[in-house]
């Protein structure tokens, strides 16, 4: 997850290209000694201290208004949730439709959003993602199933939340905009995902680089 970390905030550095070698090597070298294991840990223990974040248990918006908190408390001022809508065949672990038609029940997604606005290039967009919904084979034959998710997202999820209260910190300005999104639906059939996708493509959004 640290290793994660590294990576990106690396990445975000050598895609502005305005600093000379020995300079970005000491700028990303005092970034990534603000990654902090306890906050890493924190909020990994937060989330998995729900249990479950399965898109269809009582509290799943309850976890997305969590992240959504996390996200400003990072220091994303622009952090909204993104809501979608999604239909199911009976047997809901085989099966995810968009379409209405021979649906037996729908239910809401909330895919979490954050923003860095770019300071000279805001229309170029740059993605950091990691999805925070969970599945357990225990759904299956379980009356009380678990699925804490800890690797699966939740570690992802936490670095995302990591990189932006760290790049808000230290005072970074991105030449262009940068998004960090907390998927929802993903272990459902890639429906928050998705649902990002036809946005962008929609509006036809220049989206230079996606991080999962």
């Amino acid at each position: 997850m640290k290793r994660f970390v590294y990576i990106i905030i690396s990445i975000l550095f050598v895609a502005r290209l305005s600093y000379s070698q020995t300079a970005l090597d000491s700028v990303i070298k005092s970034y990534l000694s603000e990654i902090n294991k306890d906050s890493l840990k924190q909020t990994m223990l937060e989330l998995e201290s729900f249990k479950t974040r399965y898109d269809i248990e009582p509290n799943h918006k309850d976890i997305a208004k969590y992240l959504l908190k996390k996200f400003q408390k990072a220091g994303l001022n622009t952090s909204y949730l993104d809501t979608f809508r999604y239909f199911t065949t009976r047997y809901l672990t085989t099966r995810y439709l968009f379409s209405p038609k021979n649906r037996d029940s729908s239910y809401w997604g909330y895919n979490v959003m954050g923003e860095i606005k770019g300071s000279a290039k805001p229309e170029k967009v740059y993605i950091l993602c990691a999805h925070y919904d969970t599945y357990s084979f225990e759904y299956r034959d379980s009356l009380n199933p678990q699925a804490p998710g800890a690797d699966d997202n939740g570690s992802g999820t936490a670095s995302i939340i990591e990189i932006a209260r760290i790049l808000v910190a230290k005072g970074y300005k991105p030449n262009a905009t940068i998004r960090f999104v907390a998927f929802d639906a993903e272990e459902v059939g890639l429906l928050g995902s998705y649902f990002l996708a036809e946005k962008i493509k929609r509006a036809d959004i220049n989206l230079r680089m996606l991080v999962n």
